[in-house]
């Protein structure tokens, strides 16, 4: 299931109540407590994990067919029939309370966390999707209460299911779905100012060997405009994720062994995992394009020059039709791992639903190849220019 609200519709001064409201689902419903949930799951093996993100909450749920019906009765009434427990709250601030303190304690989070809260300030993506310590110790049951009452509604919501089930089940998933409260969320005004100039912001913590480094900024195109796979295959060749190829890495990392690593993102990244692919449904709006990386102390200036200079080069003289051919086929290769399970497939089709793009695995690999080299320098500098761009450390 995916609601289509995250952390960005969290109301002022109560930062963090989307994944409060989330994470307390799971701590007790009108049949079960939350003892009972965590050992009728161990018992039979189910898994059940809710992510927030900033503009949805995602509920997945996986069990073995022949405990499907076990599963499903627990899965149903934490969705249906939430209990919102009292005392779960005191015990849930203070894991939301760790779980703010661990960004704080890793850099890299860190560093992201500062990026957005600056590229997007004063936009409800500024603030981390678990809010602040000084806003997550003032929530409520209550508070959760009215963000399940007015969020989970048919209107705002996504359903699917893969893998194997009964028609009968179908049916049954298909007539629980529709007891949702019918409802629909409006859009909210946002507005986002879009500085014309450089940025630098400087995150002191002292005694460290190395540095983290975002650099970005705001995009004007979503992964709903056609111009996207122009953008996604020119970061392949710039830096993609976790890969040894890209033009970051091969100069800041393998040349000259300025960092550990140097990689660049055409939109909001989230890893899955311990893989080195996207998580699905992670959508921002606006997007942003960013490159990371992450040197020894003493190579921290000259690490931004080089990103900053490989980009520009990109800007300048665009990319080479055989090598942007190479790197289109290299996506192209790498999309059937996206979707290789039944979980990835459903996921990647709900996002289809949440984008408006019922053929976006069927036509990904035709709209990649459409990607011509012909002025793509102009096309990227619409977007990648590095003279406004947000450097943060």
């Amino acid at each position: 299931m995916v609601i289509k609200s995250g952390s960005a519709s969290d109301p002022d001064g109560k930062e963090g109540l989307a994944w409060f409201t989330a994470n307390l689902l799971k701590r007790g419903s009108k049949s079960y407590n939350r003892e009972q949930i965590e050992e009728g799951l161990e018992d039979i093996g189910g898994e059940l994990d809710i992510r927030v993100e900033r503009e949805v909450i995602v509920i997945t749920g996986k069990t073995l067919r022949d405990n499907l019906d076990k599963y499903y009765a627990i899965f149903s009434d934490i969705i249906f029939n939430p209990d919102f427990p009292a005392d779960e709250v005191a015990n849930l601030r203070t894991d939301q309370e760790q779980a703010i303190r661990n960004i704080v304690r890793d850099d890299a989070r860190l560093c992201h966390e500062a990026f957005l809260y600056e590229l997007y300030a004063g936009h409800p993506y500024a603030h981390p999707v678990q809010g602040y310590l000084t806003s997550a110790a003032d929530l409520t049951a209550d508070d959760a209460k009215r963000f399940y009452k007015k969020h989970f509604v048919k209107g705002n919501a996504i359903c699917g299911l893969a893998g194997m089930y009964s028609p009968e089940f179908e049916k049954q998933f298909k007539n629980d779905m529709n007891k949702l409260k019918w409802g629909s969320v409006p859009d909210d005004e946002r507005v986002i100012v879009r500085p014309g100039e450089m940025r630098v912001m400087l995150v002191e913590k002292p005694g460290r060997d190395q540095s983290q480094i975002r650099m970005g900024k705001l995009v004007d195109y979503t992964r709903r405009d056609s111009i996207w796979y122009t953008y996604l295959a020119a970061n392949t060749y710039l830096g993609q994720h976790r890969e040894s190829f890209g033009k970051l890495y091969t100069t800041i990392r393998s040349e000259r062994g300025l960092s550990y690593g140097a990689y660049s993102y055409p939109e909001h990244f989230r890893q899955s995992g311990w893989s080195k692919n996207p998580m699905p449904l992670t959508p921002f709006d606006p997007q942003y394009f960013s490159m990371w990386t992450y040197p020894k102390r003493i190579n921290t200036e000259f690490s931004i020059k080089m990103a900053k200079h490989e980009l520009d080069q990109i800007l300048r003289y665009g990319i080479d039709p055989g090598e942007l051919q190479r790197f289109v086929s290299f996506q192209i290769n790498h999309f059937p791992f996206l979707i290789e399970t039944a979980e990835q497939r459903l996921l990647m089709e709900m996002e289809e639903i949440y984008y408006n793009q019922p053929d976006f695995i069927e036509n990904f690999e035709n709209n990649l190849q459409a990607v011509s080299h012909a002025n793509i320098s102009d096309v990227l500098d619409r977007n990648w220019s590095s003279d406004d761009i947000l450097i943060v450390v």
